[in-house]
């Protein structure tokens, strides 16, 4: 799995042992790459979830595929439908309306 945590947090990304397999690579733009080896998916996107809207998944796209849909639920619990934006981006009706939308968080369409 990889993961792309902004720069707002990769400092205490970096400073903590995640998982025993993690590999982290600094980026240029001051983003962090984390790669772990894991087969426990239900937990893993529960983590994700919580670096909202800090972090990406960049692989694999199942899971990527997984936190996008729970994206789209929390926009929905909220009453918010998910919208695709003219950038590619995946956002609610209420971020659409120029609303705040706790729930909601802008994720990259791959």
């Amino acid at each position: 799995m990889r993961l792309l945590f902004g720069r707002e947090v990769a400092t205490y990304i970096r400073e903590r042992v995640w998982h025993p397999s993690q590999q982290m690579r600094q980026r240029r733009d001051g983003t962090l790459e984390l790669r772990l080896e894991t087969s426990s998916r239900k937990e893993l996107s529960r983590w994700i979830l919580s670096w909202v809207p800090h972090v990406r998944v960049l692989a694999p796209r199942q899971l990527r595929e997984r936190v996008r849909e729970r994206l789209r639920q929390g926009c929905a619990d909220a009453s918010a439908v998910p919208l695709l934006n003219g950038r590619g981006r995946i956002v609610c009706a209420l971020v659409q309306q120029g609303s705040e939308c706790r729930n909601c968080y802008e994720w990259e369409a791959a």
